[in-house]
């Protein structure tokens, strides 16, 4: 394994902090805190990863998918549902430009010229975010609690 990709991917936080999970417990007849889910993510792959993340996703909360936990990782933003991000043509060329790069040659994915256009600072835009948070207090969601990242600081 050279590289790890992932759609909007809820690696961080409580199985709770997305939509899905009454979903799963109707389906398998398991509880969702009678397993756990992020064990095995809890320790950061050992190679370059990169998080593609929507927030207006609408299963998974953004705040699950941010990858923060090492200096080998990147956000990419797309603003998709969660179904459509697998075929959003942004998320597509960003997955064949981290794949275009040679083994041994990861870089961080740029967002130079036209890019800028398309995908958007993802720590610009979750620096907006946690503003207008605090700024309303009362407008936090669930979700946001659930979402912690490895040293337990809010993603």
């Amino acid at each position: 394994m050279r590289l790890v990709i992932t759609l909007g991917s809820p690696f961080t936080g409580h199985p709770r902090a997305t939509n899905a999970w009454r979903l799963y417990e109707f389906a398998s007849g398991h509880r969702i805190d009678s397993h756990d889910f992020h064990g095995p993510m809890r320790a950061a792959p050992p190679v370059p990863t990169t998080s593609i993340w929507s927030p207006t996703d609408g299963v998974v909360s953004w705040r699950c998918s941010v990858e923060t936990r090492r200096d080998l990782a990147e956000n990419i933003v797309v603003d998709s549902s969660h179904l459509g991000l697998g075929a959003h043509p942004a998320t597509l060329y960003a997955i064949a430009d981290r794949l275009a790069q040679p083994e041994g040659h990861w870089a961080l994915f740029h967002r130079k010229g036209w890019r800028r256009l398309v995908y958007s600072d993802p720590l610009k835009r979750r620096a907006k975010r946690e503003s207008h948070a605090h700024a309303a207090p009362a407008r936090r969601s669930r979700s946001k609690s659930a979402c912690t990242d490895n040293a337990g600081a809010h993603t």
